[in-house]
């Protein structure tokens, strides 16, 4: 019997109130669907530089006779009314800030984090 392996496993920190962690989770699975690699959250939790989720992408280019490839990073912050957005000193990529403080319920979410991610 062939082992066919999953495509992603996602292992989340989520820390705040309810409806930010749903936000989270909802923006690893968009996110992956769109071709980004979900990063392992769990190695974050002793770093006072903790955000919500880091996703990345490997785009390869032809420059001339050699092929390159580029790393796309993205750290993922979501900002809530229970969760004020955060300074962070260095970032590795850039800073997707997603906001869900207007947000009615969890279809507006859903929209607002598929509009935020590239």
């Amino acid at each position: 019997m062939p082992y066919d392996s999953p495509r992603s496993i996602f292992h989340l920190v989520c820390g705040g109130g309810e409806r930010h962690r749903f936000a989270i989770a909802i923006a690893a699975i968009i996110s992956a669907s769109k071709g980004y690699r979900v990063s392992d959250m769990t190695r974050y939790v002793q770093s006072p530089y903790q955000p919500d989720l880091i996703i990345s992408k490997q785009d390869r280019f032809i420059d001339g006779p050699r092929r390159s490839t580029k790393t796309t990073v993205f750290w993922i912050e979501i900002v809530d009314t229970s969760s004020p957005p955060r300074e962070f000193v260095r970032l590795p990529g850039e800073l997707l800030s997603i906001d869900i403080a207007k947000c009615a319920n969890l279809d507006e979410v859903v929209d607002s984090i598929k509009r935020s991610i590239p």
